[in-house]
């Protein structure tokens, strides 16, 4: 929906009138001779589970706590992934890289290839396929049910698949650090 100067802030509905979000900005651009700032029709909009989960934090302690695993990868998993990996499909959270001192560094593996400058595709990392027995079919369905689903402190159990075989483990979620 396109959001003009002056609506940040409030509300976004469905046709329902169901609030599904709030309006945060507008992309402008300089659609005119001279460089004049415009608005292009696009608007961008804090979805409607972030907000609920957000602004009881901010008003208890004046801050957001955000969960996290400490783990790296991409909604990028792709057929030759699969294939290096010896996976049928595509399908699940690649783990491209473990943070060492994050929540999942004993828990899960990442690939053991991204040191390597000719490397084609990474290959070894573990490959989530669930979390707390939901299924997780790439990256960023991961993120989303991490981000809204958990907090800081909570046990999660991953199902992965690790070298072919399927195994569960469980992680400690971890506390965003700040990033100043």
């Amino acid at each position: 929906a396109a959001i003009n100067p002056g609506n940040s802030g409030g509300p976004l509905f469905d046709l329902s009138g169901q609030v599904i979000g709030v309006n945060a900005q507008i992309e402008t651009m300089n659609i005119q001779a001279g460089g004049v700032p415009g608005n292009s029709g696009v608007g961008f909009s804090i979805p409607a589970s972030v907000v609920n989960k957000v602004v009881p934090q901010l008003i208890a302690s004046g801050k957001a706590r955000w969960s996290y695993l400490g783990i790296q990868g991409s909604s990028d998993f792709t057929v030759e992934m699969a294939k290096a990996n010896n996976l049928a499909e595509p399908r699940g959270a690649y783990v491209a890289g473990v943070q060492p001192d994050g929540p999942a560094a004993q828990a899960l593996k990442g690939a053991s290839n991204l040191d390597d400058q000719n490397a084609e595709v990474p290959i070894g990392g573990d490959v989530i396929t669930a979390i707390d027995g939901e299924p997780i079919d790439d990256f960023d369905d991961l993120l989303s049910y991490v981000a809204l689903k958990t907090e800081p402190g909570q046990d999660v159990r991953l199902t992965v698949l690790r070298g072919g075989t399927e195994q569960e483990v469980t992680v400690t979620v971890g506390e965003r650090p700040n990033r100043d």
